[in-house]
């Protein structure tokens, strides 16, 4: 196994993502963004796909976990929105505590793998875990 497939990929082997899956086509229309992601944390990643956004779950979730997200070409993160919004530190580990509760909600979703110039990175094409990460991450704490 070579360094960065080592380095990208999870500990649990998933099917390859199909080509006929919708979050092929989503991931593939996002994947310069998503491997410029996966360059910067260095650790293995899960993406959530849609059609014009993913949100990025970066190390090991549930337990120790970044949180990403692609929207319309723009890299947004956890620590931009604490910036952005004058959050606390009791704020952030409050909204880190609702992703993570809402990973965990989505752990019996189906997972898959997918090659990117960076190695695999796990896909969850889950739109109720999309749905319920985005509600987080937009509302006001």
């Amino acid at each position: 196994m070579g360094f960065f497939s080592k380095l990208f990929s999870s500990e649990i082997e998933y099917p390859p993502l199909d080509d006929k899956n919708p979050a092929a086509r989503q991931v593939q229309s996002l994947r310069s963004s998503i491997e410029a992601i996966a360059e910067q944390v260095q650790v293995p990643i899960e993406v959530v796909p849609s059609e014009d956004k993913a949100y990025i779950f970066a190390g090991n979730p549930p337990k120790e976990f970044g949180v990403f997200w692609v929207d319309h070409g723009q890299v947004g993160s956890l620590k931009k929105l604490a910036d952005e919004r004058g959050m606390t530190p009791s704020d952030l580990m409050r909204l880190s505590e609702h992703l993570r509760k809402a990973y965990i909600n989505s752990q019996s979703e189906s997972r898959f793998s997918a090659e990117t110039s960076k190695g695999k990175v796990t896909v969850t094409p889950s739109p109720s875990l999309l749905k319920e990460v985005q509600k987080i991450i937009q509302q006001d704490i």
